[in-house]
């Protein structure tokens, strides 16, 4: 009956000095939370140690000293209704802000949560911003780009050669920009391919042709025909 009487959706509050208050343990400035929530109803907390005990799974002398810690710090005050020579209620008010104790060096206070959440945000976003970008940089480095006929005609007009840009264009275009079986990933390198052969098969040409007049000159070389050379 106690535990559905307490269970209330109230808000709890723990304020800075008693969060940072290092003479309090964790489970005390915890309970105090606890007792700012039951005080909402009737401006007191009037749950027994017992409750408490059920709540946090600890012993009744583990939650009797945190309530000692923080009574004897100035956050709670206690009162006993007694009846007769026993307790009939104990009461357990929320010190009001000026009556409490501020035992924490202001230079020890933390950053304020705020100012370390925009700190980390920026921190944050700066980060992901950074790897976004090392991975779009990554992604980029091996992703084809299909060049454009002007693209090919500058390239190949910086290289002074005589490729057709159209004939480039056109003859991968038809292959799905395909070298083979695989997937062009440069088409500049392509560009220095057919340059070279096409410079090959000049070369040929120009070997074949000086061969061919060579033979030529010989046979019409009249010394050479009558063997005086």
């Amino acid at each position: 009956m106690e535990n559905q009487r307490m269970k209330k959706s109230y808000y709890a509050i723990i304020p800075s000095n008693v969060r940072y208050d290092s003479t309090l343990t964790p489970n005390a400035k915890l309970l105090y939370g606890e007792l700012t929530a039951l005080a909402n109803q009737e401006g007191y907390c009037w749950a027994s140690n017992g409750y408490f005990s059920e709540l946090y799974s600890a012993t009744t002398r583990s939650i009797s000293k945190w309530i000692s810690q923080l009574a004897a710090q100035g956050y709670i005050n206690i009162e006993l209704i007694y009846e007769g020579k026993q307790v009939k209620q104990r009461r357990i008010w929320i010190a009001e802000p000026h009556e409490v104790k501020d035992t924490t060096p202001r230079s020890n206070l933390p950053t304020p949560i705020e100012d370390n959440f925009h700190t980390l945000g920026k921190e944050c976003s700066k980060r992901i911003l950074q790897v976004n970008n090392t991975i779009n940089t990554t992604s980029n480095k091996g992703r084809f780009a299909r060049p454009t006929v002007d693209e090919i005609k500058d390239y190949c007009l910086e290289r002074n050669n005589a490729i057709d840009a159209d004939r480039f264009f056109d003859f991968y275009e038809s292959k799905g920009w395909l070298v083979g079986k695989n997937k062009m990933k440069c088409w500049k390198s392509s560009i220095r391919t057919w340059e070279k052969r096409a410079n090959d098969s000049t070369g040929k040409v120009q070997i074949k042709k000086r061969m061919e007049k060579d033979v030529f000159e010989r046979l019409t070389d009249s010394s050479w025909a009558d063997g005086s050379l």
